[in-house]
């Protein structure tokens, strides 16, 4: 345990000093960068690779791999009519000119080597080190070892380059499939091939070439003067525009074709096929690592495939290595991946379940590959490679050959072509010079024997000048394999090589070193840069000798028969060496491979429309979107009908900036056994960070919305939130448990909520995330900005939620001075009544009428009055789901609502002086109003007076000027006739707030809405309110309303239950109440009984007794802190005592506070005031039927 601690603390350390180190380092590359753009005015370089988020659920086609057999599959199939929807999925990055590693460290970082060790003790050990989206993966099996490329393009990207067709009795053997064994069955394809690759040996024009002199001089030395011949490159040696429409500048002859061009000039498949295929709409994506491929459902495949950047991760990570998507082919499948790519993506499906023949990762072939070395020649060679263009260049890394392919037996066939030792290459050649074997010229003194060995020690001697590279492609036995071992490739190709081959091709290199004094050198290990085969075509067109057909479709066993759609159009299909360099023969096969393909999809590929690269790549890519994008894996548990299942989301988040607004794109996966046995894939998600939560007041949201898809096509709707609220503040546990803890509720499209449950994020997970951001954009500057402001972003919003009293105040948008709300409602009634009291002063009646027909019995209208400094919208409020109008008239009873004298209304348009005993008359005269408007013989009224409209009622009611034989009964909300303050308010009445309040502001009238404009003692008062106490920090909020009321009344409301919309508009509800209303209404709360203007008693023995036989209900929230549930039981204990159980009853609502009894969601739930009352009223109907 104590360990675990330890470590998990060390961890944190590492991850907060790594992160630290990160931004300190990743602002001095920017400025660094920043201000060498600034100079150069580079052009940044073009990309045609596509955002992965905005991959679809589904193609037609899809393309695995982007070498040269997937660029034909994107170009052919993007041509081709009908039109088809292409998708090209890469694993590597995009990478053009300009941008491949030119130094050590460069190459070094872009260098991922995986794959068994076989070295001394250590015996198959798995490996996997480096950069997993570099440029160059070393494959490690045993004594031998293969080289590839990993980026859009391929090993074209590194390759040397040479176009050379095999000769022609090689694809005779019984290996090849019969319909290829036939003569000039490729021509056509090889073709088409040079019209898109365009090679072309380098011109006589040119500045002589000392490496290629020097290896010409040797060929006629060794008596093959007439096999020497220039190879074909496709490299472009003048400016000119590709096949493609891609401008391709002049070879500067840097001999770095093998750790990639620079200088634009290579016509690599990038540049050729991928851009043709861009320009005719496929759609390309890189970073994406497929898994393995199974059968879809219903028609096509899916292609599973993880985001090989999530691979990138810290020590601290919790990232899944699982976290997979998939993608859906209608139509076809194109594996080109490469011969290592392919063959494990298709032992994979096989271990998922796809049948498959038995000699899949079988007859792998190194191309009977071979490297050597003649070092320290007595000729100046220049063989090692430059940056940019200098003098004595080494030319390309291959520019000419032996061509050794004459013998009758093409078995014995081989070629020797010059080399170039890459910039970087050539300081590693130097250091292991030592310990590779040699063989020095014959004749030789031991001095000069001796001298030459010193020489060999010496890492900075200048015989690397002098030192001549040979390169040998020729035949092997094609006997390597590769298997699955723990879901990782393991490669064996130690015994493909034919001795005999070997030992011919050596002695003619010793012999050609010898002949200009050199020394012969060859490693003690295999590298392999041309490797075939792992999914051979059948020599007999059935799954026993091979695993795919002539055309390169899967077999399904060791039959005939195959997987329609599935093709592999790379070296993989290739059933043995070739004895040349092999993108040629690779290109020729993809090119009838995919228009087998089409035929049989019903489609004609368009070969003659010409591709405008330029053109289409200054259409689509003007502007490189600022970008920041992240990885969120976060925990937890769901449960689905009772039962808990766990859940793990990979969420990868790309965020934009628009104006001030982030909003974001979510992708990834999902895994839970409780909906799906399959990983879920995320589409169509929605980020939104601190949004304005509707459901709660100052309440925000990281809001992730998004659908997840099971292979089977079922769609689950996620509603996932981080909720900050002033609940949080001043509280750093409270704080971190909002920022780690996410409530999710999901959807079945089917209908109906599916499952609800938490997910969380821990520290090392919230580490993670940090470091995983990584900015896109035009330049560093640029994007190190767009860090620092979503950062700032959260730590703003953070703060906010950690300091809620320090949050900006939320004045009214629009204060209306005349009292009349800001916004016209539908709530406003359906006829308004003017009425005038017995002293003269008026007030408004409204009234809605029923909307249902629903029986009422003989009471049929319910008047509502509510308190002081609020107007009807406390019953009709527009911002609830349903409120207490809409309620009650829907339930069959036409309602009204008196806004009396110390009402919004009224009152804030004539700050009129009144109290509540005065606003009895109003009542009163309501009354008659309604008996006038309804008629006489209509039934009485039911009354629901609230706070300070029902203390206004009970001073009617018990000094007679309301007769209670004029209501049906009555419900009294908060408080009657014996009115108690709560603690906090019963402070406040005993000091001389109110006086202190008139002196200063030299006001008698006291505004709930003061707007931002306000005289300065106002404002100053509005801050100094930030910081009234509360119980519970959730009371805390930033509206400027709230804080004035909270003043006057006490607080109103709990704000959990009050939505955001009727927090925010709490200026149409309040308005402002007269000093004098306030100072009676403290007056009456410190006597605890309802008095008159001059402070007597209106609670006697003979005013109670005008209450008999009046049905009373006296209602209370729980929580209200203005007038507590104790001021109702007061009430309840006196009129129980006088009239009896049957009159009176009590109720106290759970959860509510003052007002949010009456203006939150709750008052319509199943125990809520609205069905308490209702309750009541049918209770008083039946009764006074009876």
């Amino acid at each position: 345990m104590a360990a675990r601690t330890i470590w998990t603390i060390a961890r944190i350390l590492l991850a907060v000093y790594t992160l630290f180190f990160k931004l300190v380092w990743n602002l001095f590359r920017a400025l660094r960068m920043s201000f060498l753009a600034s100079q150069q005015h580079n052009r940044r370089p073009p990309r045609i690779g596509k955002p992965i988020h905005t991959i679809r659920d589904s193609y037609d086609v899809v393309v695995i791999g982007s070498g040269y057999g997937g660029g034909v599959a994107a170009s052919r199939m993007a041509r081709a009519q009908p039109k088809q929807s292409v998708c090209v999925l890469e694993r590597g990055l995009e990478r053009w000119p300009g941008e491949y590693p030119s130094s050590t460290f460069s190459v070094l970082r872009n260098l991922c080597t995986m794959g068994q060790i076989d070295f001394a003790w250590f015996k198959g050990i798995a490996i996997r080190l480096g950069n997993l989206i570099g440029l160059y993966r070393w494959i490690c099996a045993g004594s031998s070892n293969a080289f590839v490329g990993n980026g859009l393009g391929g090993t074209s990207l590194i390759n040397a380059n040479v176009y050379l067709r095999p000769r022609s009795e090689t694809l005779t053997s019984l290996a090849w499939p019969a319909e290829l064994r036939q003569p000039g069955e490729l021509d056509t394809y090889f073709e088409r091939a040079e019209r898109m690759l365009e090679p072309q040996s380098d011109p006589k024009s040119r500045e002589p070439i000392r490496k290629y002199s020097v290896f010409k001089e040797q060929a006629h030395l060794a008596g093959l003067g007439d096999s020497f011949v220039p190879a074909k490159q496709t490299v472009a040696f003048e400016d000119r525009v590709n096949s493609a429409g891609v401008h391709l500048r002049a070879s500067t002859l840097s001999g770095q074709d093998s750790t990639g061009l620079n200088d634009g000039s290579k016509n690599s498949v990038l540049a050729t096929y991928l851009a043709d295929a861009y320009c005719f709409g496929a759609e390309i994506y890189c970073g994406c690592d497929v898994q393995y491929i199974k059968k879809h459902p219903a028609n096509g495949w899916l292609v599973y495939y993880r985001r090989t950047e999530s691979e990138k991760s810290w020590p601290w990570s919790r990232r899944s290595p699982r976290s997979l998507r998939w993608v859906h082919a209608k139509q076809l499948v194109f594996l080109g991946a490469g011969s290592l790519g392919s063959t494990e993506i298709i032992l994979r499906s096989k271990a998922q379940g796809l049948p498959v023949s038995t000699m899949v990762g079988k007859g792998l072939s190194g191309n009977g590959g071979f490297l050597g070395f003649g070092y320290d020649l007595n000729r100046r060679v220049d063989a090692t490679g430059q940056q940019g263009p200098k003098h004595n260049p080494p030319g390309p890394t291959i520019s000419s050959m032996i061509d050794c392919r004459t013998s009758e037996n093409y078995e014995e066939d081989f070629i020797i072509q010059d080399g170039a030792f890459p910039r970087v290459m050539s300081g590693f050649f130097r250091l292991v010079k030592p310990f590779l074997r040699r063989a020095y010229p014959p004749r030789q003194s031991t001095l000069r024997k001796l001298r030459r060995f010193v020489d060999i020690l010496n890492p900075m001697s200048s015989a690397m000048q002098r030192s001549q590279v040979y390169l040998v492609p020729s035949h092997d036995n094609a006997t390597g394999s590769m298997t699955l071992q723990n879901d990782t490739a393991v490669l064996n190709v130690s015994n493909i090589g034919r001795k005999a081959n070997l030992a011919r091709i050596k002695t003619l290199l010793i012999k050609i070193t010898h002949a200009l004094d050199g020394v012969f050198m060859e490693q003690g290990f295999k590298v392999i840069v041309h490797l075939l085969g792992g999914l051979g075509m059948a020599g007999d067109g059935s799954g026993r000798t091979g695993s795919t057909t002539h055309t390169g479709e899967l077999f399904t066993g060791a039959g005939s028969e195959t997987h329609a759609g599935l093709y592999v159009v790379d070296g993989a299909v290739v059933p043995r060496s070739l004895c040349a360099n092999p993108f040629a023969t690779i290109t020729a096969l993809a090119e009838r491979s995919v228009e087998a393909a089409a035929l049989r999809l019903g489609c004609a590929i368009d070969l003659d429309s010409r591709a405008d690269f330029e053109r289409t790549l200054g259409r689509y890519c003007d502007v490189l979107p600022t970008e920041l994008p992240f990885f969120e894996t976060m925990t937890g548990d769901i449960y689905v009908s009772g039962t808990r299942s766990q859940v793990t989301l990979n969420a990868s988040i790309v965020v934009q900036q628009s104006a001030d607004v982030f909003e974001g794109t979510i992708y990834g996966t999902l895994e839970c056994d409780g909906i799906s046995q399959e990983q879920l894939v995320i589409k169509e998600g929605s980020f939104r960070p601190f949004v304005v939560d509707s459901l709660g007041p100052d309440q925000m949201v990281m809001a992730y919305d998004f659908t997840a898809l099971d292979g089977n096509g079922n769609a689950y709707e996620f509603r996932c939130r981080k909720v900050f609220n002033p609940s949080v503040g001043v509280s750093v546990r409270k704080l971190w448990h909002a920022s780690t803890t996410m409530t999710v509720d999901i959807t079945s499209l089917k209908g109906g909520l599916y499952a609800r449950g938490e997910l969380h994020i821990d520290l090392p997970g919230v580490l993670d995330m940090v470091s995983s951001m990584s900015a896109t954009g035009r330049s560093h500057a640029e994007r190190w900005w767009m860090m620092m402001k979503f950062l700032s972003l959260f730590v703003r919003k953070l703060s906010l939620a950690f300091f809620p009293r320090l949050a900006p105040l939320r004045y009214p948008l629009e204060p209306q001075c005349n009292g009349a709300p800001s916004t016209e409602h539908r709530s406003d009634g359906d006829a308004v009544h003017t009425i005038t009291a017995s002293d003269g002063v008026t007030s408004t009646l409204r009234m809605w009428n029923r909307t249902s027909n629903a029986p009422t019995n003989s009471l049929q209208d319910i008047i509502f009055i509510p308190g002081s400094a609020v107007n009807h919208l406390i019953f009709a409020s527009p911002y609830m789901t349903e409120n207490a109008i809409s309620y009650f008239t829907s339930k069959g009873y036409r309602c009204w609502c008196l806004t009396t004298r110390f009402g919004r209304d009224e009152g804030n348009a004539t700050k009129f002086e009144c109290t509540s005993y005065s606003a009895r008359l109003d009542i009163a005269a309501a009354l008659i109003e309604h008996r006038r408007l309804a008629g006489p013989t209509a039934p009485r009224p039911y009354v629901v007076a609230h706070c300070v409209g029902s203390l206004a009622l009970a001073s009617g009611l018990l000094d007679g000027t309301i007769p209670a034989s004029w209501l049906a009964g009555v419900t009294a909300s908060a408080t009657f006739f014996t009115p108690c303050l709560g603690s906090l308010s019963t402070w406040k009445a005993r000091l001389p707030l109110i006086s202190l309040y008139r002196l200063i502001t030299g006001e008698d009238w006291y505004a709930c809405e003061s707007p931002a404009d306000a005289r300065w003692i106002q404002r100053l008062l509005d801050n100094v309110l930030r910081f009234y106490p509360h119980a519970s920090p959730r009371e805390v909020c930033s509206s400027n309303v709230c804080h004035r009321c909270n003043l006057a009344f006490g607080r109103l409301w709990n704000h959990a239950n009050l939505n955001e919309a009727t927090h925010s508009h709490l200026e149409e509800i309040f308005g402002g109440i007269h000093t004098t209303c306030l100072q009676l209404l403290a007056d009456m709360g410190r006597k605890q009984v309802v008095t008159d203007d001059r402070g007597n008693s209106l609670v006697t023995k003979k005013n109670v007794a005008r209450l008999a036989g009046l049905p009373v209900l006296l209602l209370s929230g729980s929580e209200n802190v203005v007038y507590p549930p104790v001021t109702t039981k007061k009430t309840w204990e006196m009129l129980m005592e006088r009239f009896g159980d049957e009159m009176v009853r009590r109720r106290v609502i759970e959860g509510v506070g003052h007002l949010d009894l009456w203006i939150s969601d709750k008052a319509a739930e199943k125990g809520g005031a609205f069905g308490v009352v209702l309750e009541e009223i049918r209770r008083v109907t039946e009764r006074s039927e009876q």
